[in-house]
């Protein structure tokens, strides 16, 4: 048997060439080409996983887009926050630097977006039970007519 990175580059070139036919030569075209029956049942498994997976992994589930937009410099959150600057962007939300006016102190607030705002709460509870000068507490906004985004929940650092 030949050494595991030989073999596993020869299946993967197996496999990505036999995908580039119908699914229907596929079979007849690996007996064709495997060296050898247990090679054919490696990579026909993975034919029929890449057959069942179809563009799973190769397309996202949603897009991030205008319907999470973003707060400019100046905006003010809950009559308190003033945003300064946004420090970063996730998988599930947007951190920003922050002026907290009625503490007179620099914060930073993590803003979940709209496909996450179920999974911030459990967050932002988990950050109430900590107690410590340099740590999180919950806040959530009340909607505002002027900005709806602003009802999104928020984790201030």
């Amino acid at each position: 048997m030949p050494p595991v990175e030989d073999y596993d580059e020869l299946v993967m070139r197996l496999l990505e060439s036999a995908m580039k036919y119908p699914p229907e030569d596929r079979k007849h075209y690996l007996r064709s080409v495997c060296p050898s029956a247990s090679i054919f049942e490696d990579v026909w498994i993975r034919v029929e996983w890449e057959q069942r997976m179809g563009s799973f992994l190769l397309e996202p589930l949603f897009t991030l887009g205008d319907s999470d937009p973003a707060f400019q410099p100046g905006a003010i959150l809950s009559n308190r926050f003033r945003i300064i600057s946004e420090v970063g962007r996730g998988g599930m939300g947007i951190v920003y630097e922050a002026m907290d006016e009625k503490l007179d102190r620099r914060v930073a607030l993590k803003c979940a977006l709209t496909s996450f705002r179920n999974r911030m709460p459990p967050e932002a509870r988990a950050a109430c039970e900590i107690s410590h000068f340099n740590h999180a507490w919950p806040c959530r906004p009340p909607i505002n007519n002027e900005n709806e985004h602003e009802s999104q929940s928020l984790v201030c650092a």
